[in-house]
């Protein structure tokens, strides 16, 4: 008996972004004839203005914080996310079939799914065997996943994703709630932070006191590759604001002036050739520019104009037995 041919979601691509939850979002946003480039996305989900490091500065640092404010606004781009859970290497064999068998659905439907196991990566589609995915590391992260089995994964640490279209948030609502979210990382960090971690200035404060002891590791070179990337799409999305919201444009432009030079110096504290007194210098100023950036947002937030947020309708399926499934925004809060 011949094998089925592979179903394959046409038009369904991931940019080689090391912030590899930003390539997923693009790439869905992308799919669905969305209106968002790189720069929206990372600014419109306020992942552009996030900086959050452990107290040993592990590489874990983009991925474990508090995401609810941020899976909210995810559905602001016209992304409805719908979270299938955490799995593990002890996950059962019924447990596997089922998420399994909820993605081949998703796919049949032609709606867009990812997964996150060490980086996010995009399910393109599947065959017989097992799903095909993407990613921007293609020396490092797996092709396919193998069904049951999980095969290429040496350990499972795992969540799984499908993404529906949604009605996309207004132009100023989008920057209204993104910059807010931006200036409450910075002035309530402890709300967005998990045990052993710092976000907003507190994070700066904890990477500098863990350089002596951690400073020339993986972890410092990757929480900088990644922030400075962050810094550099905050930069182009405040170029976008300018462009959109004419009576910012002075004060936009400046920000993304800022933001440069942050993303400048954070590449510099990624530079292994870099001592560790240079790094403990750069990053002080860093802090110091990026605390007098957040007064700066707070001042442009207030020339986006509109006050209350627009009510937008429900565009996702209907999951069994005609009701919605549950979408990441709901589930996180």
């Amino acid at each position: 008996m011949s094998a089925s041919p592979a179903l394959m979601l046409d038009n369904l691509s991931q940019l080689p972004l090391d912030s590899t939850n930003m390539g997923v979002l693009h790439g869905v946003a992308e799919y669905w004839g969305l209106d968002a480039s790189p720069a929206t996305v990372f600014g419109a989900t306020g992942y552009a203005f996030l900086i959050n490091i452990n107290d040993e500065i592990c590489p874990s640092g983009p991925f474990l914080w508090r995401r609810e404010r941020f899976n909210r606004l995810v559905t602001n781009l016209g992304i409805r996310t719908r979270d299938l859970g955490f799995y593990t290497s002890a996950a059962s064999a019924a447990e596997r079939r089922q998420v399994e068998a909820e993605l081949r659905e998703a796919i049949d439907a032609g709606i867009p799914c990812s997964l996150c196991n060490d980086e996010y990566q995009l399910i393109t589609g599947y065959d017989d065997a097992g799903f095909f995915t993407i990613g921007p590391f293609p020396d490092h992260l797996p092709r396919r996943l193998s069904f049951g089995t999980w095969q290429e994964w040496d350990d499972v640490y795992a969540y799984f994703y499908i993404h529906h279209k949604g009605e996309p948030a207004s132009r100023a609502d989008l920057v209204r709630e993104s910059l807010s979210f931006a200036i409450e990382m910075f002035r309530s960090p402890a709300r967005f932070s998990l045990d052993s971690y710092a976000v907003g200035p507190d994070a700066y404060d904890q990477w500098v006191e863990a350089l002596d002891d951690h400073g020339t590791s993986f972890g410092n070179e990757w929480n900088a590759r990644v922030f400075a990337e962050c810094r550099r799409h905050a930069a182009a999305y405040l170029r976008e604001v300018a462009e959109w919201f004419p009576a910012s444009r002075a004060l936009s432009a400046s920000l993304a002036g800022t933001y440069n030079a942050v993303a400048e110096n954070l590449t510099e504290v990624a530079d292994p050739s870099v001592s560790l007194s240079e790094k403990r210098d750069i990053l002080a100023r860093t802090r110091t520019l990026e605390v007098a950036a957040i007064d700066d947002l707070e001042r442009l937030l207030g020339r986006i104009p509109g006050n209350a947020t627009t009510e937008r309708a429900d565009s996702s399926p209907a999951g069994r037995d005609g009701e919605r499934p549950p979408l990441l925004a709901e589930v996180m809060d």
